[in-house]
């Protein structure tokens, strides 16, 4: 589960090997520095995040 937050630009995520989800300590938020609007995903199973500034960004593991 990948979710971010409009204000700060922060993104986190849960990972799916969790037994459950809704009881997982977050790890610190990656700061986008974006103003988030959306997340996509593409027919590959690619993430994208859109930015309210018109872009739109690609995810990719660290």
């Amino acid at each position: 589960y990948v979710f971010g937050d409009y204000c700060s630009g922060l993104v986190w995520h849960v990972p799916s090997d969790f037994d459950d989800p809704r009881h997982a300590a977050l790890p610190d938020g990656v700061d986008t520095g974006l103003v988030i609007s959306s997340f996509g995903e593409d027919a590959n199973g690619e993430l994208y995040v859109t930015s309210l500034t018109g872009g739109l960004y690609r995810i990719v593991e660290d």
